[in-house]
């Protein structure tokens, strides 16, 4: 049995009040954090960025690098905006979200 733990937040947010629940964010930073595993499997695969590089390795560096950044920038612009952010703080819905993200299965 899956047992997910639940985020402890003091505001509830209304439906209409949030583009994102909770359940989103975990999804979102689950995202960043896969494109973030795929960049360091190219830097453990290549090695350091050099000159010696071919233009397929840096061309695929660059193209993965963009993703992992898009999806950070997705995942900040939520949480930043979600009202959860104010009523526990910026920092503390972060931590609860990567924490969520990182022990839970994802529900498929």
């Amino acid at each position: 049995m899956n047992v997910r733990p639940r985020l402890k937040i003091a505001y509830v947010p209304d439906e209409k009040d949030t583009p994102y629940d909770l359940d989103e964010l975990i999804a979102l930073q689950r995202a960043a954090n896969a494109e973030q595993e795929k960049l360091n499997a190219l830097a453990g695969e290549y090695g350091r960025p050099t000159s010696a590089w071919t233009e397929e390795q840096h061309a695929a560096w660059k193209t993965q690098w963009n993703a992992w950044g898009d999806a950070v920038q997705k995942i900040f612009t939520a949480r930043e905006n979600h009202p959860a952010a104010e009523a526990m703080g910026r920092v503390k819905l972060e931590m609860a979200v990567k924490k969520a993200a990182r022990s839970e299965a994802p529900t498929s």
